[in-house]
């Protein structure tokens, strides 16, 4: 396969990609293990075609095997290949890629037959001469938590909706919508292959086609303790501080990591803030919103009194906390990841939001 450019695809957009071939050494990189997989299968499509299930690739582990062992498997022809160029999965390949640098530098410019080297890795830096070969000669496939640009830490939201709502449609004949689809991620703890598990449960659940909603999600997916936390976030809305911990408290103690938590209170609130984003910008571009419009706007439903109920608490909040609501969630979700990552610590977070909610 002639290079013109870097060959770098997110694992997301990979196993959708229509590639008619890929070159001799493809690196996958990260931590998911969901994406890892469905990053092997796209690689092994594309290298075998409809015999990518009569074809397995030799499987090595790169913890257990020497150079040689690596250069006898690329050099060898396997019983099923017919001819076809026979894929060599390395997987745990950091300490390989380590002690085998110069050996892996020479392959990558210079393949010496005709099989396909893929390695997985956690640990793939860009400063080093053998990134720049693969750069130059290979492929590459990003298998971690897709980020809204090359430079930035900040989670792809849309991109991993989107992927939700067509895994549902292509792979269990589902509708999801994107407010449902947000909600599924947020109780998956940020985990492809939860969200996957979710929708086979739930095509068990519905038939073929159904449309499935956010209220379905939670009873379905979330539980007992995702109505808690529900619960919880009114009781606070509507200045009920200490009913609302009361509430959060039988979750803890079941053993859900204030992570979960925060993830499903993050979407509940979240809504808050995008209806109030909504009203300010129709405000500031001179018209006369409506708090009811900007309300069904964030998703807020107009029956069962729903959207009048969240008229009231977003009023209740007022503009102090409504514009700090965006830099609440993403300041907690931050330290929850890195400082407050201790259960208690994070509890105390959870707590401290649900008082300055309610105050």
């Amino acid at each position: 396969m002639a290079k013109t450019e870097a060959l770098v695809w997110h694992a997301l957009d990979f196993s959708a990609a229509k590639l008619d071939s890929l070159p001799q050494t493809v690196v996958l990189t990260g931590h998911d293990p969901y994406l890892f997989d469905m990053a092997v299968k796209g690689v092994l499509r594309c290298l075998t075609g409809d015999a990518a299930d009569l074809i397995p690739p030799e499987r090595l582990y790169g913890k257990e095997i020497a150079w040689s062992d690596l250069s006898a498997e690329l050099a060898a022809g396997s019983l099923f290949s017919q001819g076809t160029s026979q894929p060599v999965l390395l997987t745990e390949a950091a300490p390989f890629i380590s002690k085998y640098r110069a050996e892996l530098e020479s392959w990558v410019a210079n393949p010496t037959s005709d099989n396909t080297l893929i390695l997985l890795t956690d640990t793939w830096q860009a400063n080093t001469k053998l990134y720049k070969l693969v750069q130059q000669h290979g492929a590459q496939v990003q298998c971690d938590l897709p980020t809204t640009s090359a430079k930035s830490k900040a989670t792809d939201s849309k991109r991993i909706n989107k992927w939700i709502v067509d895994t549902a449609k292509d792979g269990y004949q589902l509708k999801l919508g994107s407010d449902a689809a947000s909600l599924l991620w947020d109780f998956s703890h940020d985990s492809f292959g939860m969200v996957d598990t979710s929708l086979a449960k739930l095509s068990l659940l519905f038939p073929a086609g159904s449309s499935i909603t956010a209220q379905d999600i939670r009873t379905h997916v979330g539980g007992w303790k995702a109505e808690s936390t529900w619960q919880a976030i009114d009781m606070a809305l509507d200045g009920h501080g200490q009913q609302a911990l009361q509430t959060l408290y039988p979750i803890f103690h079941a053993g859900e990591h204030p992570l979960s938590v925060m993830g499903q209170m993050s979407w509940a609130l979240r809504r808050y803030a995008v209806a109030y984003d909504h009203y300010n910008q129709a405000r500031l571009a001179g018209g006369k919103p409506e708090i009811k419009q900007s309300l069904l706007a964030a998703g807020f439903r107009e029956w069962g009194s729903e959207v009048d109920r969240a008229g009231a608490r977003l009023k209740r909040l007022g503009r102090r906390r409504l514009d700090a609501l965006h830099r609440w969630l993403l300041d907690i979700d931050l330290a929850l990841k890195n400082t407050h990552s201790d259960e208690t610590n994070g509890r105390v977070l959870i707590e401290r939001l649900i008082l300055q909610l309610a105050e």
